[in-house]
């Protein structure tokens, strides 16, 4: 019985050992976003835009370093427009309408690629609603599937949950980074969580560890019997 236990708490210490040392590694991520209205997006890193009623999303180039948990967060400020959005997931630039503008039934799709680590790309798609007038209004983008999972080849995985978007009218809310002067501006932000999954060449490794370990144990035993 003694032995068991030793062996257990002996294997106990090597899979909190294992753990603690992927856990505290910080792994640099990398990607692009591209984004439409009611149609597919376009899937490319170079910078793309597309239009809507005087609405303008811009794509974006993102990348950092995880915390040593695995999560990342993905949201700095708008961009001065025009140009590539920077570290988002895109950004919305809303122009002041001539008269009022009801953006309600129509859609948005925005695509995220993962180059580092290299997982593919979802698609996110969004519902607009809300109306904006010279004067007064605003819209929301809102995503039907916030969250999704991405699968490398090794069995790790990326849950990434991107947040709404909402936009006010450019004369009471304008964007400082953009011209012209009216206008309003809103990134797509979001955050992630990798989970890496242990090699096999690890595992393999600890199991022979831990029976030779056991093996050290009964040879023991039998000396003293």
């Amino acid at each position: 019985m003694r032995i068991l236990n030793r062996m257990t708490v002996a294997l106990a210490s090597a899979a909190t050992l294992g753990l603690g040392t992927a856990a505290s590694a910080q792994i640099a991520y990398s990607g692009y976003t591209d984004g439409a209205f009611n149609a597919a997006a376009p899937n490319g890193s170079a910078f793309q835009t597309s239009v809507l009623l005087g609405l303008t999303y811009e794509n974006s180039l993102f990348s950092g370093l995880t915390s040593p948990s695995g999560q990342g967060f993905v949201g700095t400020d708008a961009q001065a427009f025009p140009g590539q959005e920077i570290n988002n997931f895109g950004a919305f630039y809303l122009n002041a309408p001539d008269g009022s503008t009801d953006y309600s039934g129509n859609t948005f799709n925005l695509l995220i690629s993962f180059l580092t680590p290299s997982t593919g790309s979802k698609v996110y798609t969004a519902n607009l609603t809300g109306s904006v007038s010279a004067n007064s209004g605003g819209l929301a983008v809102i995503f039907s599937n916030p969250t999704q999972t991405f699968t490398l080849a090794n069995g790790s995985t990326v849950s990434l949950t991107v947040n709404n978007v909402s936009l006010h009218d450019p004369a009471s809310a304008q964007c400082a980074a953009s011209a012209p002067a009216l206008t309003s501006c809103a990134p797509i932000t979001g955050f992630f969580t990798l989970t890496t999954t242990p090699e096999p060449s690890s595992i393999v490794l600890a199991g022979t560890g831990l029976l030779g370990l056991g093996a050290g144990f009964i040879r023991r035993r039998k000396k003293n019997v």
